[in-house]
This record gives C-alpha cells, sequence and structure tokens, in this order.
C-alpha cells in the first residue's frame, strides 16, 4: 500500500522557537491560575524527558543540560514561594513557588 513507502520524520524547532516555547512554559509557572501551572509544569517535564529520546529533533533545546534557565528558575520560585506562604501574601511569587514545586 502506497502508505507503507511514506516515511514519518519529525519537525525540527529552529532555536528561536524553542526559546520562545521555553520562556512561555516558564512564565506559565508563575500564573494565578493553578490549571495553567500544572499544564506548564507537565509540559515543561514531558519536554525533558522526551529530550532524552528524540534529541536529534527537540533534545538540544529541551534537555536539562541544554535549558540553562530552568533549574534556576524552579529553584528561585521554591525560594520565594516558601518566604511568601511565611507572611501568607497571596501574589504571583507565591504562585511561582507553588507552579515550581509540581513541576
Amino acid at each position: 500500500p502506497p502508505s507503507a513507502l511514506v516515511q514519518t520524520k519529525r519537525m525540527k524547532l529552529s532555536l528561536e522557537a524553542a526559546t520562545e516555547i521555553k520562556h512561555g512554559l516558564l512564565r506559565c509557572l508563575t500564573d494565578a491560575l493553578s490549571p495553567i501551572r500544572g499544564v506548564a509544569s507537565t509540559a515543561i517535564a514531558r519536554c525533558c524527558t522526551a529530550a532524552v529520546y528524540l534529541e536529534k529533533s527537540m533534545g538540544i533545546f529541551f534537555s536539562v543540560g541544554n535549558w540553562v534557565e530552568l533549574v534556576p528558575f524552579i529553584l528561585h520560585c521554591v525560594q520565594i514561594g516558601n518566604t511568601t506562604q511565611q507572611t501568607s501574601i497571596d501574589s504571583m511569587e507565591q504562585h511561582a513557588g507553588i507552579g515550581a514545586l509540581v513541576t
């Protein structure tokens, strides 16, 4: 059959597209709405784990080793979240801490 001859290829991201996606995901971790933080957290986790298996198409941009902003951003969010929880301020920083912990 003709469909057996078709080879599927994965889309390859440009550096600019990958950077925009990463920044958008990190921004969503600080969203006030819990479902958005949850989706961002899941997307980040999936991107990082999929990068191990899909190195040619997305691994160079989304692996933890190459996403240099990821771990410092998450740690910063957790630290700020811990500080704001002690002062019981409902703010973007508190949402960031919660979003980072979900990730």
